[in-house]
């Protein structure tokens, strides 16, 4: 009928078709003018059965979402006039009161420093900005510094006050260079530094590179396994990067048919595969290097 809309109504023990000059309260009219149900998460609702106008009891509505919710979503706050989840300004990353009363601030923005509830770009003259939360603060906390003494800005990790923050790669508790941390807090080659936490330093130690034995000796599948003297702490694509030369041989002379790794018990076996051309002997004697980039123990 022309000027009303057709409703539907389902029900275990009634079925009913009546015509309503608009829809009841519950149900949307679609645009074949007929009333269908809203969700269940939605006290009445528009265009679509989940694009909510009010909410039921108990839920609240943000509208620019059309949805129904027992509490606002990050990035929005309730508005106690309308009783209704609101956006925050783009500068925030949570908010309460009003759009622009920041709780904290998207660290990965432009507008990253929190101060005094809002957001900003840097932090004020006087303060500086706490390293991990970007807060903004008259000093600070320990362990840390300002790049420069007299001036604002972002506190940077000190390096050799033996804490160990973890924007350095150690702090052994001094400047200097050639026992393991060097004096810009950089592991030296050679060494491990390990321990450090924001109350303990580094200790560093030599970094003795494991021993490699022969597993097993080339085959008939010219197949030879090494192990090692320690466990290690390979990945596949470690292994795969692997640099493998054998001496008096040119890289003519030969090519690595395989390369792999399987762990046996904790331990890690090398596994290499080659073919041969055919001026080298079959009982010729070799030494093969292999890069021992990627290793770690």
């Amino acid at each position: 009928k022309e000027g009303f809309s057709l409703l539907v109504v389902s029900h275990e023990l009634f079925s009913a078709f009546t015509c309503h000059s608009i829809c009841p309260s519950a149900y949307f009219q679609t645009g074949q003018n007929k009333c269908d149900l809203c969700d269940s998460s939605c006290a009445t609702c528009s265009h679509l059965a989940k694009s909510c106008d009010t909410c039921p009891e108990g839920t609240i509505l943000t509208p620019s979402l059309h949805s129904c919710t027992t509490s606002c979503s990050v990035g929005y706050f309730l508005l106690p006039t309308s009783v209704t989840c609101e956006p925050c300004s783009s500068s925030c990353l949570t908010c309460e009161i009003s759009v622009s009363h920041c709780l904290n601030c998207d660290l990965d923005s432009t507008l990253p420093f929190f101060y005094n509830n809002s957001c900003l770009p840097s932090c004020p003259n006087g303060y500086t900005a706490d390293p991990i939360t970007k807060a903004c603060q008259l000093s600070c906390p320990l362990g840390y510094q300002l790049p420069h003494h007299d001036e604002g800005g972002e506190c940077e990790e000190i390096c050799g006050d033996g804490m160990n923050m973890g924007q350095f790669e150690c702090d052994d508790g001094n400047k200097v260079n050639g026992d393991g941390c060097s004096e810009n807090c950089h592991v030296e080659a050679g060494y491990k530094c390990e321990r450090g936490d924001k109350k303990t330093r580094d200790i560093c130690t030599e970094s003795i590179p494991p021993t490699i034995f022969l597993a097993r000796a080339i085959n008939d599948d010219n197949e030879i396994r090494l192990s090692f003297s320690e466990p290690m702490d390979l990945t596949l694509a470690q292994i795969s990067d692997f640099n493998v030369q054998i001496a008096r041989m040119d890289s003519s002379d030969f090519q690595l048919r395989e390369l792999s790794g399987l762990q046996t018990k904790g331990t890690l076996i090398l596994e290499l595969k080659f073919d041969f051309n055919d001026d080298v002997y079959e009982d010729q004697e070799m030494t093969i290097f292999i890069n021992p980039e990627g290793m770690s123990h």
